[in-house]
């Protein structure tokens, strides 16, 4: 899990070493050279010659003017009801100056001005609040909570906000959420969100202020605790289960995940998504559970998402790997699900084609073709690669973004689904693979 920061740390290591000796020689280079300067100067340093003298005697006479010229645009000459005459400095050292001779200086030298401080990296708690956007953590963070809630609130019949350590944990995602505003601003303002235990009270009037972290801890982690129940719920109501009774009741009503505040939907998306994920882990439900269990976690990613989930990289690969865990033994049912839900994803979001959501779902039909035909027909494969083209050319505002006009122009975003459609062809007959090409409009020379 750790293994990129490992070599990362390594590799700034050789570096610096690479780098050391260079610097070194660098340093060693300058002192030599600044020595030399220093007795040079010490050497030059002699009794001023007349050259020397002149240069202060005409240094000196400039500043005498130039104050002159201060005093008289302070006083000027000035006669009650005459305007303001031009005043004249007389240079007594120049031949044939008078009073009617304008004398014209040079402007005085330019003095450098003091730097500014420099302001151009974020402070301290902007970096703080940096790492905590670091995926590894927020991994830990997002885990420890779904814990939380499965182990602690739902056991022992407890609301979120009674919790030790889940306000606590919650306040820190969004603090890791305001993270890109503080680096924007440099970090001269810095916000620390409240836990979201108590309604604030507002200053101007007697109103309550329902801050964002209340919503959350009070309103949207109750829904996903209610989310995590109901699956436990259909799990043990399924044939097998210890309520299996209780299955003939009525379906229970699914509840709408309204008034997400904007900047806590990414927390609450990611809660829900590593729920899923969790959820498809082998022997944590059956077949019959996962047809009722999926649709509810489906529709509160969708709504959470507002449809798009073009580039959601994380989650598709969390989701193919606990997919794929299941090797031959994926029930069909549960396959097609996936996929039918998966080509929705293309027609709610836009310009897909380059996307990740295009790149993992080819790569999990691969995937599962490698398993064999009992888990994906070439047939079936074919059919829904085409259908994936062609829900992703409909998604695309240019009408020039087609799958033929990405393979001929090898553009750099498509190159990793390009390779990915090339893995499949290669793994069908040649006649089959022809025709597929004329059917999604590639021609190959």
């Amino acid at each position: 899990e750790g293994q990129w920061f490992r070599n990362e740390a390594k590799r700034q290591q050789k570096k610096w070493r690479e780098s050391k000796s260079d610097v070194k020689e660098v340093y060693r280079t300058e002192t030599r050279k600044r020595k030399k300067q220093l007795e040079n100067a010490v050497n030059a340093s002699s009794a001023p010659t007349p050259v020397d003298k002149k240069a202060i005697e005409e240094k000196k006479r400039r500043e005498i003017l130039l104050a002159q010229q201060r005093h008289l645009s302070k006083i000027g000459t000035k006669k009650n009801g005459e305007k303001r005459k031009l005043d004249a400095i007389v240079d007594k050292n120049v031949t044939g100056s008078n009073e009617a001779t304008k004398k014209v200086e040079p402007l005085s030298e330019s003095r450098a001005k003091k730097r500014k401080k420099d302001s151009s990296f974020p402070s301290m708690p902007a970096l703080a609040s940096m790492l905590l956007c670091d995926p590894f953590v927020l991994r830990l963070l997002l885990d420890k909570v779904l814990r939380n809630l499965g182990n602690d609130v739902m056991k022992n019949k407890t609301v979120p906000s009674g919790h030790a350590f889940l306000p606590s944990i919650l306040q820190l995602l969004h603090i890791a959420t305001f993270s890109t505003r503080l680096c924007a601003m440099k970090g001269k303002i810095f916000v620390v969100p409240d836990a979201g235990l108590m309604m604030r009270q507002s200053d101007k009037d007697s109103e309550v202020n329902i801050s964002e972290s209340y919503t959350v801890l009070r309103q949207q982690i109750p829904m996903l605790a209610k989310l995590l129940l109901e699956a436990d719920l259909d799990k043990r109501t399924s044939p097998g289960g210890d309520l299996q009774a209780l299955s003939s009741m009525p379906k229970r009503s699914q509840d709408r995940w309204e008034d997400v505040p904007h900047s806590s939907l990414r927390v609450l998306l990611d809660l829900v998504q590593g729920s899923l994920v969790y959820l498809l882990q082998p022997g944590v439900s059956n077949e019959l559970a996962l047809l009722s269990q999926c649709p509810r976690f489906f529709d509160a990613i969708n709504t959470l998402s507002h449809g798009d989930m073009k580039n959601e990289r994380c989650f598709f690969a969390s989701l193919i790997h606990a997919l794929l865990r299941y090797k031959r033994n994926l029930p069909q049912s549960v396959r097609d699900l996936f996929v039918n839900v998966w080509l929705s994803w293309f027609k709610s979001s836009s310009n897909t084609l380059t996307g990740a959501v295009h790149l993992y779902f080819i790569t999990l039909l691969n995937e599962w073709a490698l398993l064999g035909n009992q888990i994906l027909p070439t047939d079936k494969m074919m059919k829904w690669s085409e259908d994936a083209v062609k829900a992703a050319e409909a998604s695309s505002r240019d009408k020039k973004l087609t799958l033929h006009n990405c393979w001929k122009s090898d553009e750099g975003s498509f190159q990793e689904i390009k390779a990915q459609y090339q893995r499949m062809l290669k793994g069908i007959p040649t006649d089959r693979s022809a025709n597929w090409k004329v059917a999604v409009g590639i021609d190959i020379n």
